[in-house]
C-alpha cells in the first residue's frame, strides 16, 4: 500500500471541506480522482502533499505519517511525489531542459546520470527539439509537457496530475491523458485529479468520486455523471 486516507475530515472555519473520507492506493496503481468544483479534490492533494495537515483522521504515503511529519522533512516526502499542476508553474526565464533540470536540482546536484535522466524524459514527451525554447515560445500542450517531464524527472513514486487538461482543448487534453497513461505503464504510480467525466468514462480504470466532501464511489468501471 503507497498511500492510506483513514478517516479524514478537513474543515476551514464552519465549511467543511472532507467528510471522513478513506481510500487507498496501491503501488503501480493508476486512479481518476473526480467529482464536481468544491467536493473536494483540491483538498485531497494539498493534504498529499502536506499544505495542509486534517482536522482528524490519517494520511500516510509510504513510510511517511503525515500527520506527525515534522517541518524539515516535508522537502523530504515532496521528493517522492511528481506533481502537474492545471496552471504549469514553469519559470518563464529558464528553457524546458532547465525547467525539467529543477526536478533533479531537489534530490541535489545534476551529475552526469542525472543529465542523461533529464534528456530521456524531454524525449519521451516528445520535446527533444523544443528543449533550449523558453516557455512564452511553447504552446499550452507543450508547456503540460515539460510539467509532466519535470515531475517524473526525479522517479517520483507516486505522481499527481492536478487537473492536467483543465486549460487545454480537448485535442491536446486527449494528447496529455495518453502520455500520462504511457508514463503510468513505465512504472509510475498515478492518481489523476480531474471533473472531466469524458475522459474519466473513456477508461477502464478506477474512479474515485467526491461529491461534497464525500466519498461517494469507489470503484471500476461504469459511467459517472455530477
Amino acid at each position: 500500500m503507497l498511500v492510506s486516507i483513514n478517516e479524514v475530515t478537513k474543515t476551514y472555519g464552519m465549511v467543511v471541506a472532507l467528510d471522513r473520507v478513506s481510500f487507498t492506493l496501491d503501488k503501480g496503481e493508476f486512479v481518476f480522482l473526480t467529482g464536481p468544483s468544491g467536493s473536494g479534490k483540491t483538498t485531497v492533494v494539498k493534504l498529499l502533499l502536506r499544505e495542509i495537515l486534517p482536522t482528524s483522521g490519517t494520511i500516510k504515503i509510504a513510510d511517511w505519517n503525515l500527520n506527525s511529519l515534522k517541518s524539515n522533512e516535508v522537502p523530504l516526502l515532496r521528493r517522492k511525489i511528481g506533481v502537474v499542476f492545471q496552471d504549469f508553474k514553469l519559470l518563464s526565464d529558464r528553457t524546458v531542459f532547465e525547467n525539467v533540470a529543477l526536478g533533479l536540482a531537489v534530490h541535489g546536484k545534476v551529475d552526469t546520470e542525472g543529465l542523461k535522466r533529464i534528456r530521456e524524459v524531454i524525449e519521451l514527451v516528445g520535446l527533444s527539439s523544443r528543449s533550449d525554447l523558453f516557455p512564452a515560445q511553447l504552446a499550452g500542450g507543450e508547456l503540460q509537457r515539460v510539467c509532466l517531464a519535470r515531475a517524473i524527472v526525479g522517479k517520483p513514486d507516486i505522481l499527481i496530475a492536478d487537473e492536467p487538461t483543465g486549460n487545454l482543448d480537448v485535442t491536446t487534453s486527449w494528447q496529455i491523458v495518453k502520455l500520462i497513461r504511457k508514463i503510468h505503464k513505465s512504472g509510475t504510480t498515478v492518481l489523476m485529479v480531474t471533473h472531466n467525466v469524458d475522459i474519466v468514462n473513456s477508461f477502464s480504470e478506477r474512479v474515485i468520486l467526491l461529491k461534497g466532501g464525500k466519498l461517494i464511489r469507489d470503484q471500476k468501471h461504469g459511467k459517472y455523471e455530477f
